[in-house]
């Protein structure tokens, strides 16, 4: 059993990496492949870990009397000892004495480490690095977070619950129950800790909405036409360092994220379909948005580039953003582009982190019609963008063999009636036929209707829906009902609206 559940988690564990061969391998299963980040493995994991835990404190009654075990249990004890020895330092240790203990860790490290093993650098520059890794210790070990208290407490109180144990001061009965309270405490310890930073409340997003609201007119807010680029990179430059970003920032910026909301937004669930974070974001779409220099969800590329880089592929892709209808970008950093309108500067936070407001001259609408259409099955968005096929506002590609090509009829504009979760309305009046864009990911679950009677949907630009529309009036509805069909199921039991 105890096999079981250990081959388990260790698949568990080996799928959260990306580029495991466990993690390709489900990326390119039929349902899978939709999902960017496995993170359900790694919840599974969270489970068997607490199970094989449980099943560890089972092991102790079995093998107690086994002088080999209890060996190994004084080694863990000593290291778990020395662990909460350092976190307590870090807790209540002054000032005075990490200062005294940074100077002797950097003696040590300028007598016997330095001009060795490639650390060749200025001594100020390991020095400046000493303190600066002390600190960020001091942060993350912190008692007063909850989210390490809670599991160090556990780690302490396991110890010493099998210490009791083996040596009979606790009897078998207690133990179990002990065991049990503390697995199951650390499942939801670890569960809880990891989740809030990805669901944080839609109303702590309000703060910053302030922001948008001043340069964002209501209707573009409403269709999400505004996204974050270099923002986190701009927080870096003006935070303390550390192996995360304090409190404090690192909710003023997951808010200004979430209230930017993102040029293409599948309201299923009242989340992004492009922006990364939604786990309904295709590898094929991810690759592209890595190419023209998105930080929001192209980061696992972005983030080993330097800074200049990653805005050079922004400016340089203005085009293909202004196809996904991003018509307001919040950056971190300066842009410098003919295509760009600058809208304006805002401090934020308390340590007034300067963003740039721009608009992107080269948006196109969230709904509109083809001026030209080209015939391009299996084109990618990448593949595009590699060719340099990037005219979207004259030129549309239609991933089809024999689709009419249209050349442009008038210049009417389709009619927003209805914009709610999981539905769009338009009502539309072209005096030709015309091919209809629309700025939603070209998923499984869409269904699209003209006048109540169902229409074949095509993908356009490698990205987005579009259907050809008859001359005259209609009324056209679009409806996600997800990859499964599950939307009305998440409807009915309250999960969704």
């Amino acid at each position: 059993l105890v096999t079981i559940f250990a081959c388990v988690s260790i698949f568990a564990l080996i799928a959260s990496f990306w580029k495991s061969p466990i993690s390709y391998i489900l990326q390119h299963l039929p349902v899978f492949k939709f999902f960017r980040y496995i993170d359900r493995w790694m919840f599974v994991g969270t489970f068997y870990w607490a199970m094989v835990g449980a099943i560890g404190f089972d092991f102790f009654y079995r093998y107690n009397k086994d002088y080999f075990l209890k060996r190994i249990f004084n080694v863990v004890g000593t290291v778990i000892g020395v662990i909460a020895f350092l976190v307590l330092a870090l807790n209540f240790f002054g000032a005075k004495f990490w200062s005294f203990a940074a100077s002797l860790f950097y003696l040590f490290f300028s007598q016997f480490f330095y001009g060795h093993f490639g650390f060749n650098k200025d001594l100020s520059h390991y020095e400046d690095a000493i303190n600066r890794g002390i600190a960020a210790w001091q942060e993350f070990l912190s008692l007063g977070d909850f989210k390490f208290l809670l599991p160090f407490l556990i780690l302490i109180f396991a110890y010493l619950s099998i210490y009791l144990f083996l040596r009979e001061r606790l009897n078998w009965n207690n133990f179990r129950k002990i065991g049990f309270l503390l697995s199951v405490a650390a499942f939801i310890a670890v569960f809880t800790a990891y989740w809030p930073s990805n669901a944080i409340s839609r109303s702590a997003t309000d703060s910053y909405g302030a922001l948008i609201e001043k340069y964002v007119p209501a209707e573009d807010r409403i269709l999400y036409r505004a996204f974050p680029f270099m923002i986190q990179q701009s927080f870096a430059g003006f935070v303390k360092p550390g192996y995360k970003v304090g409190a404090r920032d690192e909710l003023a910026f997951t808010e200004l994220k979430l209230t930017s909301g993102w040029p293409d937004m599948n309201f299923f669930s009242e989340m992004p379909s492009v922006d990364g974070y939604d786990p309904f974001v295709p590898r094929y779409l991810r690759e592209a948005l890595e190419e023209i220099g998105s930080t929001h969800s192209g980061q696992d590329i972005t983030k080993k580039m330097e800074n200049n880089e990653i805005i050079d592929r922004l400016v340089k892709n203005l085009d293909v953003w202004g196809m996904m209808s991003g018509k307001y970008i919040i950056s971190g950093f300066r842009l410098e582009n003919s295509d760009l309108k600058f809208l304006g500067e805002e401090k934020i936070s308390d340590y007034d982190i300067p963003l740039y407001i721009y608009e992107n001259l080269k948006a196109m609408p969230r709904f509109y019609y083809a001026k030209k259409t080209i015939n391009s099955p299996g084109a990618s968005l990448l593949s595009l963008i590699k060719e340099n096929k990037k005219d979207f506002q004259k030129l549309t590609y239609l991933d089809c063999e024999k689709c009419i090509d249209i050349i442009k009829g008038d210049d009417s504009s389709p009619e927003l009636t209805a914009l709610r979760n999981g539905f769009i309305g338009l009502k539309v009046n072209p005096r030709s036929p015309r091919w209809l864009i629309i700025s939603e990911s070209y998923l499984p679950g869409w269904i699209a209707e003209i006048d109540g009677k169902k229409t074949e949907i095509i993908k356009a630009n490698g990205l987005y829906i579009a259907i050809f529309v008859p001359a005259g009036e209609h009324r056209l509805a679009f409806a996600y009902n997800g990859i499964l069909g599950e939307a009305d199921f998440l409807r009915q039991i309250g999960f969704m609206q």
